[in-house]
């Protein structure tokens, strides 16, 4: 019985998985016509209105040679502003053409099928491992509650306490400070403390919304969940937040390093070699990729924009510094796998 309730387990999950992955093919087919439909808009946009967008809203042209001969040209925005007009995003979107294209030689179908990758690696190499490990900590802590429950001598606020799943646990985690499943769960909240602190059970249920791929009925990259609000993170801000805590559990310096937050300016200092993400916009969110010299990388936005740069990311460390990160490799170690986004693309001959 056991052995025939796994296979019908493991038919079930088979047949999840290939749901989600007929998902992904037509995800990739819309993103694409999306992105030829976008990209027919920025070729129609004339030099002389980008150059007065450009004059406007206080932007500076710069071109630069970086070691290793690939060469960008970005325009650096002054404002300090959150939020994103169409037309500044269409002149992100006219940067980033140039720069993917002309400067980087990654053409449309490389980005798409990279960004495709970087979902999969995203849901196998951080969430699912996370969820697994959540639901083991949350079983323990349970199994307390219900010990708690059986107790005889709990007044009526006590009782009402342990019915309420999130007050229970919270209840569990501080009296039990010191045992191993307490302090796991703890250590796991960072991927949950995005925005405020009672935010925490809204991150956890999107993630777990996800499933087995971030398909596009699912992703709501600009916004959330039924719940969803402004002034809660969105989905794309709990992907990079995830993608950063996770990045930092590798490598502690990960996140001083190599994320900028909006508003904010990288600090200066000489051990920043490495290239950075850095969140642009927050409305709708916005991402690119700043270089060690201070430049900004533009890819095109839209609800893959997360994706797109975080490929660009693991493109340059890999193109630009042989896949050197700080103290780790991205081809070995507990990173290894990341690097392979890139391999399809055929990038490794240019």
């Amino acid at each position: 019985v056991t052995a025939g309730g796994g296979n019908d387990h493991a038919r079930g999950r088979g047949k999840q998985q290939q749901d989600d992955e007929d998902d992904d093919v037509v995800e990739n087919e819309r993103t694409k016509k999306e992105n030829d439909e976008e990209n027919e808009l920025l070729r129609e946009l004339m030099a002389s209105d980008v150059s007065a967008l450009a004059n406007q809203r206080g932007y500076k042209y710069a071109t630069s040679q970086p070691k290793g001969g690939v060469s960008y040209g970005a325009a650096v925005p002054k404002i300090r502003s959150s939020k994103a007009t169409r037309k500044e995003m269409i002149q992100i979107g006219y940067e980033a053409m140039q720069v993917l294209r002309q400067k980087f030689n990654i053409s449309d179908d490389d980005m798409l099928t990279w960004s495709a990758k970087m979902k999969r690696w995203i849901v196998d190499k951080i969430f699912h491992p996370l969820l697994k490990e959540l639901r083991k900590c949350d079983q323990q802590i349970n199994k307390r509650i219900e010990a708690f429950k059986r107790m005889k001598d709990l007044n009526a606020q006590q009782k009402l306490i342990l019915h309420d799943p999130v007050k229970a646990r919270e209840v569990v985690i501080q009296q039990f400070p010191n045992d191993a499943f307490v302090r796991k769960r703890r250590s796991l909240e960072q991927y949950l403390r995005v925005g405020n602190a009672a935010s925490k059970e809204y991150v956890l249920e999107r993630l777990r919304s996800f499933g087995l791929s971030i398909s596009t009925r699912k992703f709501q990259w600009d916004a959330g969940g039924d719940k969803w609000k402004p002034g809660m993170p969105t989905d794309a801000k709990i992907v990079i937040h995830a993608f950063v805590t996770w990045m930092k559990n590798q490598e502690p310096d990960f996140e001083s390093c190599c994320l900028v937050p909006q508003g904010r300016e990288r600090p200066i200092r000489d051990s920043f070699k490495l290239p950075a993400l850095r969140e642009l916009y927050c409305d709708p969110p916005y991402y690119c990729v700043l270089t060690a010299e201070g430049k900004n990388l533009y890819v095109e936005p839209g609800r893959d924009n997360v994706f797109k740069c975080l490929v660009l990311f693991v493109y340059i460390i890999m193109k630009r510094y042989g896949g050197r990160l700080l103290k780790s490799e991205l081809t070995s170690g507990s990173m290894q796998g990341i690097h392979k986004v890139l391999q399809d693309g055929g990038w490794l001959h240019r």
